[in-house]
């Protein structure tokens, strides 16, 4: 298994060199451009698998899920899930990164959230927000908080007010999700599977993106990979709760409903929107019935409503090149 994996990267990293030394052929615009454009990448060479991680899309789930695929070809390590199967910990430099995402027979995915969700989950694990969703906040929380909202103890309406005057917020759990992995708005056409994740579908989805991967093998697959899943990402009943819930989880998608369905917090959900406009766009997410409702579209670029309440992409494209 060793000597397979150096040979797979290996190959990888000579198929960029010998296609950006073509003769004749220009040099194509990198897409993975340095260590930073790699931090969020997950690598299974055995598998040929790249997955992009985005914060706050079930992270935690699909890190421990691939690191029980590697122990389980390689041997157990004493390495932390997040960091067993980083470009760093495999020594991967940002082109031989490239190569892989460029190379057709590697298999690239990605799993994305809805926005005002993904606001929110970050709201409870790291600012302690409690509208009523559960959960927990992380260890990590007050100081992921402090950077992204200049308090510790950010309430609602301070992070909205935050998200209002920046373009930006400076970590990694707001960050847009389209300026992932080198930026998906650039890449997401080398990637084979694109998914939004939902509690409800996730477990479904999961498991077809892995019978996707033609060097998984299937027995494998049955007998160890499938338990993990389903340890992982576990089936919800008919009310879409968890039928062996985790403590980690925010229920952000049913507080989010919530709390803009019953307060006048039309304003503040449309802040939401219009900040992270391009994850709407690029990624092609659709936005929650309950919010087409509660939005106040005049607040909204007018080229960019007829995408989020009837998924006309016509001329989102004026306002947001991907």
């Amino acid at each position: 298994q060793a000597i397979l994996f150096y040979v797979l990267v290996l190959a990888a990293d000579a198929a960029f060199l010998l296609g950006s030394q073509a003769r004749g052929t220009p040099a194509a615009p990198r897409l993975i451009r340095d260590r930073f454009d790699t931090k969020n990448f997950i690598i299974i060479p055995e598998i040929k698998l790249v997955f992009c991680h985005i914060e706050k899309c079930a992270g935690t789930q699909f890190q421990k899920l691939f690191k029980h695929i590697t122990d389980e070809l390689r041997g157990p390590r004493k390495i932390r899930p997040e960091y067993a199967n980083s470009p760093r910990a495999l020594n991967l430099s940002a082109a031989k990164v490239e190569a892989m995402v460029r190379d057709p027979t590697w298999h690239k995915a990605v799993f994305y959230r809805e926005p005002i969700e993904r606001f929110m989950s970050a709201l409870a694990s790291k600012c302690g927000v409690n509208l009523g969703g559960g959960g927990r906040r992380d260890n990590d929380g007050k100081r992921h908080c402090n950077e992204a909202f200049g308090t510790p103890h950010a309430t609602l309406q301070h992070a909205i007010a935050v998200l209002r005057r920046s373009s930006s917020i400076p970590n990694r759990h707001w960050r847009h999700q389209a300026g992932y992995c080198g930026g998906l708005d650039r890449t997401a056409t080398y990637y084979n599977t694109t998914e939004l994740l939902s509690r409800s579908t996730a477990q479904a989805r999961v498991v077809n993106m892995l019978q996707k991967l033609p060097n998984l093998n299937s027995s494998f697959m049955r007998s160890s990979v499938l338990p993990m899943v389903k340890r992982t990402f576990p089936a919800h009943d008919a009310s879409g709760a968890a039928v062996d819930d985790d403590r980690h989880h925010s229920h952000a998608d049913a507080m989010a409903a919530r709390v803009f369905s019953s307060w006048r917090g039309s304003q503040m959900l449309t802040d939401i929107v219009r900040h992270y406009l391009v994850d709407y766009i690029c990624l092609g997410i659709r936005l929650p019935f309950w919010a087409r409702r509660r939005l106040d579209i005049s607040e909204i670029n007018p080229d960019a409503r007829s995408w989020l309440l009837s998924g006309d992409r016509r001329g989102a494209g004026r306002i947001i090149n991907c």
